[in-house]
């Protein structure tokens, strides 16, 4: 289930950026190549995509904020996986308590 959603997820996300980059052309005359390319693609589209949208600033606030929730989801991830490994490996750290442990590496991570 996981996978189907996220490969529809995938594709759906596909037609809106490329139907986007289609208005865009049409609209501009110009080529592909003007129009950019690589991952920055999708927040050039969307923008503009959300400049068009009724009540543009709320669906901007929404977008940026999935944006935001997304990198600090995967952060969790990472930072799971290496106080994990940290623990494992220096024997000394498994001594100390694992929200100091935890609260150190994050503190280190933040400089």
């Amino acid at each position: 289930a996981v996978v189907s959603t996220q490969s529809t997820g995938s594709v759906l996300g596909g037609f809106v950026i490329f139907s986007i980059v289609g208005y865009r052309k049409h609209m501009t005359g110009a080529d592909f190549d003007q129009l950019g390319s690589g991952p920055g693609l999708a927040f050039v589209a969307i923008a503009e995509a959300v400049a068009y949208m009724h009540i543009s600033p709320l669906w901007a606030v929404l977008f940026y904020s999935m944006l935001l929730l997304l990198g600090v989801d995967s952060l969790f991830g990472l930072m799971e996986s290496m106080l994990h490994q940290l623990r494992e490996e220096i024997p000394f750290l498994r001594r100390i308590k694992k929200h100091g442990v935890n609260a150190c590496v994050c503190f280190l991570m933040f400089l």
